[in-house]
């Protein structure tokens, strides 16, 4: 079994800016690995310089390791700041780069800054760090609409098809040559192209148990936010089961437009909600019967669950490495992990995590912006077994 991830933890304006641009230069086809995220966060913390140039010159030497990425990461960091020239704008101390007032890191370039007034209209009735469990049916609705526009912003993987492109790492022949027919022969300007990006599956594993009470909600209503803003034909999509002492396929329940109805919808079809739990059964029929078969195959997974778990831990073990063999991340959510004090010692929660590439809190609309963010921050890394 591997060693557990460490524990980092970083100022938030560190870590804000170095995810943010992570994200930005992953929109622009550079290839970021999660480790320099994180280097590039502890860079960031130790300069600890309000003079832009410093924090600028400190993120592009751990983020950028080709001179063909110099342009994007330009571009990148003024997608963050928001302005023409991003050496003019400092971050201020203890401040997070386009970042709302209550928070919520601002949806990356595809989104625009129509959708970001829109979330922080959203989130003017939604604090984003109040926990799920003491929100109201409103509230539940507002955080739901935020969840959907984060959830837009979809992992990708690299496909075969390239497109053209203004700067990158392959030479477009055809292009050139085409162009050449208008010049006698002579190639005036070189072409270059990357390879498309196609969005990366997802597969929500949320726990219905009697412990998960208080987050079940809104963890259904995040899954119910990812299938309406990811699902449709030509997509992967986005496939949600139910786990608890069985494990249930409820995408279909969640697949339509209200989102109380559907929650409703799959509490009637699951019968073993608000009862126990055994994680490691619930993930062997998952594994069995849709998991290896192809659903989590090159897929991004994602368990939802606080770790109590009344069966056999070796079990768990074992399903887990199952699951990351074939799944390209495996991600666990568990609302307890903001808790104060809080070790993952519990017997499940211990046995998977040597398994895990993140474990994240799950407690508010903010830790739901941290899981789409760790989602689409590294969308090009591939497993052995991963479909392409």
């Amino acid at each position: 079994m591997r060693e557990p991830p460490e524990a980092v933890t970083l100022p938030p304006a560190a870590a804000a800016l170095a995810v943010g641009l992570t994200v930005e230069l992953r929109a622009r086809g550079v290839a970021v690995p999660m480790r320099s995220v994180i280097s590039a966060a502890e860079a960031l913390r130790a300069v600890g310089a309000e003079d832009p140039r410093v924090w600028r010159a400190a993120a592009r030497a751990i983020l950028i390791t080709r001179r063909d990425d110099h342009g994007p990461f330009d571009e990148a960091w003024r997608a963050v700041f928001g302005t023409g020239r991003a050496d003019r704008t400092a971050p201020a101390a203890g401040c997070t780069p386009h970042r709302d007032d209550h928070g919520v890191p601002a949806s990356g370039p595809r989104d625009g800054d129509g959708v970001r007034r829109r979330v922080r209209a959203s989130l003017e009735v939604v604090e984003a760090q109040r926990d799920f469990a003491t929100y109201g049916p409103e509230e539940h609705r507002a955080a739901r609409r935020v969840m959907r526009r984060l959830a837009a912003d979809a992992a990708r993987r690299p496909v075969r098809r390239h497109r053209p492109a203004h700067s990158g790492r392959r030479l477009d022949v055809g292009r050139p040559l085409r162009a050449a027919a208008a010049t006698d022969g002579e190639q005036l300007r070189r072409r270059w192209r990357r390879r498309r990006l196609r969005p990366r599956r997802l597969v929500l594993l949320v726990d219905v148990s009697g412990s998960m009470a208080d987050y079940e909600r809104a963890l259904l209503g995040l899954a119910h936010a990812a299938v309406g803003a990811r699902g449709g034909p030509g997509r992967p999509g986005v496939e949600v089961f139910t786990v608890a002492t069985t494990c249930t396929r409820v995408t279909r329940e969640l697949a339509g437009h209200d989102a109380d109805r559907a929650i409703a919808a799959v509490a009637a079809r699951v019968v073993d909600a608000a009862g126990g739990t055994r994680l490691g059964a619930c993930l062997q029929a998952f594994n069995d019967t849709w998991g290896l078969r192809g659903l989590a195959r090159g897929a991004d997974v994602v368990i939802c669950s606080d770790g109590w778990d009344a069966g056999d831990p070796e079990v768990l073990d074992e399903q887990m490495a199952r699951l990351r063999r074939v799944a390209h991340r495996v991600v666990w959510v568990n609302p307890l992990a903001a808790t104060p004090g809080y070790a993952p010692l519990a017997g499940g929660m211990a046995a998977a995590l040597g398994h895990l590439d993140a474990f994240l809190p799950g407690h508010t609309l903010e830790a739901v912006g941290e899981l789409f963010a760790t989602l689409a921050a590294d969308p090009g890394r591939g497993r052995r077994g991963e479909a392409r």
